[in-house]
Parts: C-alpha cells; sequence; structure tokens
C-alpha cells in the first residue's frame, strides 16, 4: 500500500450518510485557509459516467473532469465548495491505484485532495481517513478511522473542528514526503 499524507478518503454506508455533505465541508475548509484542493469521486457504477468530458477511457477505466456547477452530481458539488480540480473516475476496485496514478499525472499544484470512495483504502493509507455514519449508530470497527455522524456535522457547521483535521492540515504544511 502506497502511503499520501495529503488525501483525505472519506467513506460511509449507502446514500445520505453524509459522504458529500462532509467532503464539501472539508473542500470549503481547507480553501478558506487558501489551500488549493482536489477532489476525486471513485464510483463502479458506469450510469454515471459523463462522457463529454472524458480525459481518459479504456474498457474498465474512466475518468471524466467536472467543469460544470450545476448539474446536482456530487462532483459539481465539489467544484461549488471550492475545489480547484474535480474528477469522477468510474472502476472497479482493481482499477483504483491507476485512476489515482492518471490523476496525479494531470495534477502538480494541488495542496489536499479529498477522495470519496468506497474502495480506495484498500490500495492506500490516506493522512485522514473518515467513515460517515449518517444518523445511524454502527459498531466502531478500527481506531484508525475518524467517525462522524450527521450530529458531529452539526457541531462541525457551529465551529467545532475535529483535533484530526487540525492535525492533517499542520502534517502536511511540515511534511514533504509522501505527497500525492
Amino acid at each position: 500500500m502506497v502511503r499520501y499524507i495529503n488525501i483525505a478518503t472519506i467513506t460511509g454506508i449507502g446514500q445520505n450518510s453524509g459522504k458529500t455533505t462532509f467532503a464539501c465541508w472539508l473542500i470549503n475548509y481547507l480553501t478558506n485557509k487558501e489551500y488549493v484542493v482536489g477532489a476525486i469521486k471513485i464510483s463502479p457504477h458506469l450510469k454515471h459516467a459523463d462522457h463529454n468530458q472524458l480525459v481518459f477511457s479504456d474498457n474498465n477505466l474512466f475518468i471524466s473532469e467536472e467543469n460544470n456547477t450545476s448539474t446536482g452530481k456530487d462532483s459539481a458539488k465539489f467544484r461549488q465548495a471550492g475545489a480547484e480540480k474535480v474528477y469522477f473516475a468510474v472502476c472497479t476496485d482493481n482499477n483504483i491505484l491507476k485512476a489515482l496514478s492518471l490523476i496525479r499525472d494531470y495534477n502538480s499544484n494541488i495542496d489536499f485532495w479529498v477522495i470519496e470512495s468506497g474502495g480506495v483504502n484498500k490500495y492506500i493509507i490516506p493522512g485522514l481517513k473518515v467513515k460517515m455514519l449518517g444518523d445511524s449508530i454502527v459498531e466502531r470497527t478500527s481506531n484508525e478511522y475518524k467517525e462522524i455522524s450527521f450530529n458531529d456535522l452539526s457541531d462541525i457547521n457551529n465551529g467545532v473542528i475535529p483535533e484530526e483535521i487540525e492535525l492533517f492540515i499542520n502534517h502536511n504544511t511540515n511534511n514533504t514526503d509522501d505527497k500525492f
């Protein structure tokens, strides 16, 4: 597995768990601190691919760059939140590293990356790993995740910033190794 300290991964259980809401909050928070942020949404579902904005395509991997903020898609919401570059990758888990490698080759000026994906943590070790719980109670499966619920989101919106986020930012500003 590869370690990228400037990547925050966001996973969750099903739809409406708060993944995109938290990703947008984090993007906005980082851009307000004047960092350049990139965002990636990775999905195995081909029906969501935007073939009009493709930057890469082969049999099992499609990567689109999101430039439109009015589609209502998660990737458009990332742009609205302030991400400089936003990509939507459609691939199976076994092509995630290839997708990330291709996206990295297109970009060199991004300070932080926010990735929403169910499978990315199988292949990389991010600097911040968040698992969204929605409003359900889920048994904690690992101490390596910062688990956040909808209740935590309201705390965040009221200015209570989880310590892990500040550590993530500070670690990256003081370290040049292991960056995506």
